[in-house]
């Protein structure tokens, strides 16, 4: 006989576990990813801002490439949604299959 108490606690404690260890996996990645993303993004404004400034380039050009970085930016950001989306689904699937595995160790 089992008690259906000590079964929930097994499953909150690797649960937990699972839910905690993702979590930490994507906030680090997603850390560095938009980091690297500021940063080549500043450098590339920056060095648009100095050939505007210089004459290298015209408004309408500056424009441009200005309307461009930010499609692209867009788009990362919609490509991260999707791929933690993903993510979320696996961690979903993970939490089933461990309350599955949880309850079928108890079965005689």
């Amino acid at each position: 006989m089992f008690n259906i108490e000590d079964v929930f606690k097994d499953i909150k404690d690797e649960g937990s576990k699972l839910v905690k260890d993702e979590f930490v996996n994507l906030f680090n990645q997603a850390i560095t990813e938009s980091d690297g993303q500021v940063k080549e993004n500043t450098e590339k404004v920056k060095e648009w801002c100095a050939a505007l400034c210089s004459g290298k380039l015209n408004k309408d050009e500056f424009k441009t490439l200005l309307e461009a970085q930010k499609r692209k930016m867009e788009q990362y950001v919609l490509t991260k949604e999707i791929q933690t989306r993903a993510k979320l689904e696996k961690l979903t699937v993970g939490l089933i299959e461990l309350t599955v595995k949880t309850v079928l160790k108890l079965r005689p």
